[in-house]
């Protein structure tokens, strides 16, 4: 993305603050949400860009080990149709932060309700030692979703719950 690479080729920016700044003022094509962390503790956020700026930028809770973000803008709850975030805060809380590894996240990200069938990337990083861990997944619906454990009308099928959808 030409927003990080533009923040990364930029000499003054020099500290996480910085990083955040540049790239919560960096004009776009489409809005988006970018969610970053720093090399130290405690330096997480999760910006909801719009053209221009930041419609909010979430900083690192300081009571917490975590900052969820999904397709829903944080300060709104979750719509009772998708609970992926309000689903990926309680697995986090239930993880904790000593088995918050990078395995323990992919776990998280990985769990119904939070993975969504149709994501094909995922990945896992840490600022702190370099670590980054890609997965690449076949992106689709089970072909009977009716023989799957756990029926996901979110997705797979349309409001007609007889029919698949074609994609």
């Amino acid at each position: 993305m030409l927003v990080f690479r533009r923040a990364f080729e930029t000499p003054s920016i020099s500290s996480f603050e910085d990083f955040v700044d540049n790239v919560t003022h960096t004009r776009l094509a489409a809005p988006f949400y970018i969610v970053a962390a720093g090399s130290k503790p405690k330096q997480g956020v999760a910006i909801a860009r719009n053209l221009t700026t930041s419609e909010k930028t979430d900083w690192f809770p300081s009571d917490d080990f975590y900052l969820c973000q999904c397709n829903t803008d944080r300060w709104r709850p979750d719509d009772p149709e998708d609970p992926r975030r309000t689903a990926a805060e309680a697995l986090l809380g239930r993880l904790g932060r000593e088995e918050a590894t990078a395995m323990g996240l992919f776990a998280v990200v990985s769990a119904y309700p939070v993975h969504n069938p149709h994501t094909a990337y995922t990945a896992v990083m840490s600022a702190a030692t370099g670590e980054l861990h890609a997965y690449v997944r076949e992106a689709s619906c089970p072909v009977d979703p009716y023989a799957s454990v756990v029926l996901d009308r979110r997705y797979c099928l349309k409001k007609d719950p007889g029919v698949l959808i074609s994609i």
